[in-house]
């Protein structure tokens, strides 16, 4: 634990200095990537992610770590033409499995799917990019900047995570609401992130349903991919593919009830499944009431939409009871374009702050083995020193999602995309 945690805070050092010294030469990055916004890019990439991988897997021969090993045995059976969670077991959506297989055809090891993972997130960024350029000026800062996060930089490049693919899915909607608003294609752009990503898109659906026009067309295009995939995958193992939901039965951090748990005793009293449903309803109800209050003030989908995701799923972290700290990498990528001002000092200190909490906080937390505190346990520095990292990680998240709804929620003007 000690050398990980070592090197994690050297990373998170590192980095956190290229992002002031990258702000105290703003005015000469910002000038340069206007000249040359598609190199630059490429640029900023190749040294934060693609250098970083060729330098720690191929040169000095480190392998992958993390839930990496996961994704490669799943994908060996995928790679073998094996029907996933029969055959196979899979902890994610059924056709995850096989596209983290893609790679093993040319590559066969664990390296090879967190390189994926690298190229994934570039891809991404990339469109989340260009999706923003035309309306706001500093775009291709913000991707330096986000490439230079500690977080996700950790998260990718040493952990290999997979979270991103979700945004993935949302800046593809987006597109597609840009170009031609239509609630069928965007119901089966969701219905495809469900076969592919985490099932908690579903959280998304009902305010989806509220704010947009042609309701029922979303959810025809929800039907179009969710009945014959349901079908096929009924026909071929039954009920297995529900073993995924499992995963949510065991108690993680951070998150309000682990925060609470020490001193209230919550996982014992009032028990997990009830924890997962109020997690879960209150969730689902304060995505609703951003499409509600959206609506009102009248805001486009390209405005709605990433702060529907913002405030869901930075929710979702707080008060779900199996929550952990990389779920972070799910909302940092539309935090930073679609709805955080840069120019706020404060704030950008905060999410630094954030950043670091997210890199350290795991490893302290799986270096214990994954203990449940009691009271009782806070007279040692390094259960104290974890707590305090949950603390800073919740309450930093209920900062930005307050700060978000009184910022976006109060203005009336409408964007357009």
């Amino acid at each position: 634990m000690l050398q990980v945690l070592v090197v994690k805070l050297l990373i998170t050092f590192l980095l956190t200095g290229a992002i002031g010294l990258v702000f105290a030469y703003k005015t000469s990055i910002q000038a340069l990537a206007t000249a040359y916004p598609r190199a630059g890019f490429l640029l900023f990439w190749l040294i934060l992610r693609l250098i970083p991988f060729l330098l720690i897997y191929v040169a000095f021969g480190e392998k992958a770590h993390s839930d990496v090993g996961i994704f490669y045995d799943s994908a060996k059976g995928a790679r073998a033409w094996g029907v996933v969670y029969r055959d196979f077991d899979s902890a994610y959506q059924p056709l995850f499995a096989y596209l983290t297989a893609l790679p093993l055809f040319f590559w066969d090891s664990a390296e090879a799917i967190l390189l994926e993972m690298i190229l994934v997130e570039g891809i991404i960024l990339w469109f989340t990019y260009r999706y923003y350029q035309a309306g706001q000026p500093n775009a291709l800062f913000i991707a330096l900047l986000y490439l230079l996060l500690p977080a996700p930089f950790v998260l990718v490049v040493l952990s290999g995570q997979e979270d991103i693919w979700m945004w993935g899915f949302g800046i593809w909607a987006m597109w597609q609401m840009r170009r031609k608003p239509d609630g069928l294609r965007l119901g089966l752009i969701v219905g495809l992130s469900l076969l592919v990503t985490k099932v908690v898109i579903v959280l998304l659906l009902p305010a989806l349903f509220i704010f947009v026009r042609d309701r029922w067309r979303f959810v025809l295009g929800l039907v179009l991919i969710g009945v014959p995939a349901l079908g096929l995958l009924y026909a071929s193992g039954e009920m297995a593919f529900m073993s995924i939901i499992h995963q949510a039965d065991a108690p993680r951090t951070p998150n309000l009830w682990s925060i609470a748990n020490p001193f209230l005793s919550v996982y014992r009293g009032v028990g997990v499944p009830l924890l997962n449903g109020l997690g879960l309803l209150s969730t689902v109800l304060i995505s609703v009431l951003v499409a509600v209050f959206s609506g009102r003030k009248d805001y486009a989908f390209g405005q709605f939409f990433p702060l529907l995701w913002c405030v869901t799923f930075a929710w979702f972290m707080c008060i779900q009871q199996s929550s952990l700290a990389n779920y972070a990498f799910i909302f940092l990528m539309p935090l930073l374009f679609g709805v955080f001002s840069i120019q706020n000092r404060t704030a950008l200190v905060l999410l630094l702050l954030f950043n670091a909490a997210i890199v350290i906080q795991p490893v302290l937390w799986w270096g214990m083995g994954m203990p449940v505190f009691s009271a009782s346990d806070f007279v040692r520095v390094l259960p104290i020193t974890e707590y305090v990292l949950e603390l800073i990680i919740v309450g930093l998240l209920l900062y930005f999602i307050w700060n978000v709804l009184r910022a976006r929620l109060s203005g009336i003007s409408q964007r357009h995309g």
